[in-house]
């Protein structure tokens, strides 16, 4: 099966690390369980004129090109490998930051992604995913994965601070961990299987 998983807060946390870049320029003392939505505009109380240029400049620190792993991901994903699922990236991120991203992968996810996807700004992550043969998508973001469902695409929300108001959605589950991930993609395969007779 074709997985498409998103990079940041799902294989690394992002969040905790631009929080900090955050506080330190502005003196203020942010915490992750702040972010009870997924738009920092609201949650930071700033407008995105100010934020925007922020994520564009963090994306050249070193912090972010070195963003630790997501506890169990690598393990569970090189499993899901293993098992002949075949794994994509599929990132919000900009090509601008194209050689970090790919080198940070390619260094912490090595031998589990077959490539890396960008929306660029010019894609949904639905139309790329649909582009992409997905069959199931992991994100974290409400937005992306109503995206991605909405063109019949099983997603699997990793459970975040700012995705809690997210109820059970068609083709929407929430995953809590990388642990559960292995139950989850089974049961999707298993529903596919039937509707496909794959």
């Amino acid at each position: 099966m074709k997985i498409t998983v998103d990079l940041d807060d799902v294989l690394g946390p992002y969040m905790p690390a631009f929080l900090n870049f955050y506080n330190e320029r502005h003196e203020t003392r942010h915490i992750v369980s702040d972010l009870v939505t997924y738009s920092l505009e609201k949650c930071l109380g700033v407008p995105e004129s100010i934020i925007g240029p922020l994520v564009d400049e963090f994306a050249m620190t070193e912090t972010y090109a070195k963003l630790p792993v997501t506890s169990g991901a690598y393990k569970i994903l090189k499993k899901l490998k293993d098992e002949g699922h075949d794994l994509s990236v599929l990132t919000f991120r900009k090509n601008e930051t194209r050689f970090v991203t790919e080198d940070w992968v390619s260094k912490n996810y090595a031998g589990i992604f077959s490539d890396v996807a960008y929306t660029n700004g010019k894609s949904t992550k639905g139309e790329l995913a649909v582009r992409m043969g997905s069959r199931l998508h992991i994100d974290d973001s409400p937005k992306h994965t109503r995206s991605v469902a909405a063109r019949g695409i099983d997603v699997l929300l990793y459970d975040a601070h700012w995705n809690q108001h997210v109820g059970f959605e068609d083709g929407i589950y929430r995953v809590n961990c990388f642990s559960e991930l292995p139950g989850k993609v089974a049961r999707v395969e298993d529903k596919l299987s039937q509707v496909y007779h794959i």
